[in-house]
């Protein structure tokens, strides 16, 4: 285990039962947020506070196999960096997660490559002009880069999961985003045994309100398969105009007949209003949610069909 203990990185290890076997800190960093087995010993990957820039710096620490420091490894400029991933491949290692002082503004992912005793090779940086991150780095069948985060500069609107392959130059082989009007954020990646891939993180968009766990299998080419034990008999979109004041028009379509109950509730999950719940033909249909007398503020809507959740989102009306 590896974290933070008092503003130093720290790691901890466990035997198979949970129980303490030991515990190290380390005094040149400030956060430990990924760690990996390396040869006999591990790999720390965090960041270490700049008293000089007032800001931090992306850290690496290698150790032995008892958790003593063999060398730590300093990377970053005058604003905050910080890694999130580290991965051992081939013996060269890679590390990613985000820059303040390289890029094209704001956050942007920072990935780079060292050999065995932390020189950097290269370094590279990915984004637009504002936050884009990366949270989990990792080896394809290949022998490329698999990265997952989220991003602010592309996609619609909000943080959107951001998933792209490089090679091991750092070369972009192909990216997509995934995501809708809310945040969503992956926090992992890795490949699966048909050479798709897996990421978990969390939707703001999708689900029954509030961040819900999100995750997304795709093909070998980063394009989204969906759920074959899941199927889509009905669609919510998304309310317009959202926000409103003090009405809003909500659409959804089904594909067969079916017994529809469409609900709005506020924050605390209390119903505000009915607004279907009868039996409506295939094809699509909306109905108006007016708020004239509610509070401004977050709401959600969910589409039940048939007494089954299908799909809920988000709307805010502001007076």
């Amino acid at each position: 285990l590896t974290g933070i203990y008092y503003f130093e990185s720290g790691i901890v290890k466990l035997d198979s039962l949970g129980n303490e076997e030991w515990n190290k800190y380390y005094l040149n960093t400030s956060s430990g947020r990924s760690i990996i087995k390396y040869n006999s010993g591990y790999l720390i990957a965090g960041n270490t506070y700049d008293y000089d820039n007032e800001s931090y710096d992306l850290s690496v620490t290698r150790t032995d196999s008892l958790g003593n420091e063999i060398w730590t490894k300093y990377f970053g400029s005058v604003l905050n960096e910080e890694a999130f991933s580290v991965l051992d491949l081939d013996n060269f290692i890679y590390i990613a997660g985000y820059t303040e002082s390289f890029g094209n503004g704001g956050k942007d992912i920072y990935l780079i490559k060292s050999d065995s005793l932390g020189n950097e090779i290269w370094n590279k940086t990915y984004g637009g002009t504002a936050d884009d991150t990366a949270s989990s780095v990792n080896v394809t069948s290949d022998g490329n880069l698999i990265i997952t985060g989220m991003t602010e500069s592309f996609g619609s609107e909000g943080k959107e999961v951001w998933l792209f392959k490089t090679d091991t130059d750092g070369n972009v082989l192909w990216e997509h985003t995934f995501g809708g009007s809310g945040d969503d954020v992956a926090n992992s990646v890795q490949q699966t045994a048909d050479g798709g891939y897996i990421l978990a993180g969390y939707t703001d968009s999708f689900g029954a309100g509030g961040k819900d766990t999100w995750i997304i299998k795709t093909d070998e080419n980063g394009t989204e398969i969906k759920s074959p034990f899941l199927p889509q008999t009905a669609e919510l979109r998304q309310n317009y105009p959202n926000p409103f004041n003090p009405s809003t028009e909500i659409s959804y379509s089904l594909k067969t007949e079916g017994l529809v109950m469409l609900s709005v509730f506020n924050t605390k999950g209390e119903l505000v209003r009915t607004l279907a719940n009868e039996k409506k033909t295939a094809g699509n249909h909306s109905v108006n949610f007016n708020g004239e007398g509610l509070n401004s503020g977050i709401y959600f809507y969910k589409l039940s069909v048939d007494g089954k959740a299908v799909q809920s989102r988000k709307m805010m009306m502001l007076k």
